[in-house]
């Protein structure tokens, strides 16, 4: 009799029965399993050939192997599902990382690149500083070594003249010093007076070259001599690329009745404002008449002698040489331009040009404007 086989997919192998005995022969050992536990085997089936195959609790292995096989595979996938997270987040903390990175290095490069221009930009104003500086120094230098050697010339020259006078007193002298005297003693006298004269010339002229020494070692030892007011050279207006334009081709249109009177105001400039603030005051006229222009109580000076290209030195030299004086009227004619002097601070030098005059006193003006360094 075949080996006894319980398969799990046959229940009816399992059913417990007391009408049975078991069905191990006296010859054959005996099953683990205590009797009344079993049937007898029955005819083999097409699924089961041989009967039942497998031990009662197979079906609870395969039910704990499958849920292991489960368990193991939802930790895996929780593993996986983890690794992939941590990988995700480091990814994102060294891209985070790298743009903070990028930003601080950028931020380092746009810090080094405005100190660097801060510096050179100090540099180049250091430099221009120092260069006005030695430029200064070595005019005031010039002046001082013109000075001492105009002095030294003065000094020299009337040490000379000194001399000559001198030396021609002595020879006037010198005839008179021998009287026609047939006594030999007179011939004498004049002889010692001439040596005497001779003698003191020669002092004369030592006693000068001894002061041109003298006075040549010390001069470059003197004090900075204040030079006198008609020795001074005469003071240099600044050059025009030291005067800063505060407004250029700046149009005023001035309308106006007849016989009215406007004040203007050229550190704006404006038009209309009250007297004792205007730089200039313009008057219209009636018939033939033409209208005036004559400085106003703010104007500190003014000149007629300009035109449309005048710059900003020719009018300080017109103001400075050729100023117009207060109460003097100028007529208001197309092409007609004055300079005017503002009193404010910083002061303005301002030209003002007559682009065109209309009808009972209607104008158009235009002025540019300088500040005075």
């Amino acid at each position: 009799m075949p080996a006894f086989r319980a398969a799990p997919s046959d229940p009816a192998v399992y059913r417990t029965s007391v009408d049975h005995s078991h069905p191990a022969g006296v010859g054959q050992p005996r099953h683990p399993i205590q009797p009344g536990n079993w049937l007898p085997p029955r005819a083999p089936t097409p699924g089961y050939p041989e009967g039942p195959t497998e031990p009662l609790n197979a079906g609870g292995e395969t039910a704990s192997r499958e849920a292991a096989s489960r368990e193991a595979a939802i930790r895996d996938a929780a593993i996986r599902d983890a690794g992939s997270r941590e990988a995700v987040n480091r990814e994102a903390a060294s891209r985070e990382a790298a743009s903070r990175e990028a930003a601080s290095r950028e931020a380092a490069s746009r810090e080094a690149a405005s100190r660097e221009a801060a510096s050179r930009e100090a540099a180049n104003r250091e430099a221009a500083s120092r260069e006005v500086t030695i430029r200064e120094a070595a005019n005031h230098e010039a002046v001082n070594r013109e000075t001492a050697s105009r002095e030294v010339t003065n000094r020299e020259a009337a040490a000379r003249e000194a001399a000559n006078q001198e030396t021609a007193g002595a020879v006037v002298k010198e005839p008179k010093a021998k009287p026609s005297r047939p006594r030999r003693a007179g011939v004498v006298l004049a002889v010692l007076f001439s040596l005497l004269a001779l003698l003191l010339s020669a002092a004369a002229g030592l006693f000068s070259w001894r002061t041109f020494e003298a006075v040549g070692a010390v001069v470059p030892q003197l004090p900075v001599p204040v030079a006198s007011p008609p020795q001074s050279p005469a003071p240099r207006p600044p050059q025009p690329e030291q005067y800063r334009v505060a407004y250029a081709k700046e149009p005023l249109r001035l309308q106006l009745t007849c016989s009215a009177v406007v004040h203007l105001d050229l550190d704006e400039p404006r038009a209309d404002v009250a007297e004792h603030v205007a730089d200039l005051r313009y008057e219209s006229a009636c018939g033939s008449r033409a209208p005036q222009l004559s400085l106003g109580a703010g104007a500190a000076g003014g000149s007629r002698q300009a035109s449309a290209d005048t710059d900003a030195a020719g009018c300080d030299r017109a103001v400075r040489t050729s100023p117009l004086g207060r109460g003097l009227q100028v007529e208001v004619r197309e092409g007609t331009a004055i300079c005017v002097l503002t009193a404010a601070a910083p002061a303005e030098l301002v030209l003002v040009e007559i682009i065109d005059v209309g009808g009972s006193g209607t104008a158009g003006l235009r002025a540019t404007s300088w500040q005075v360094p």
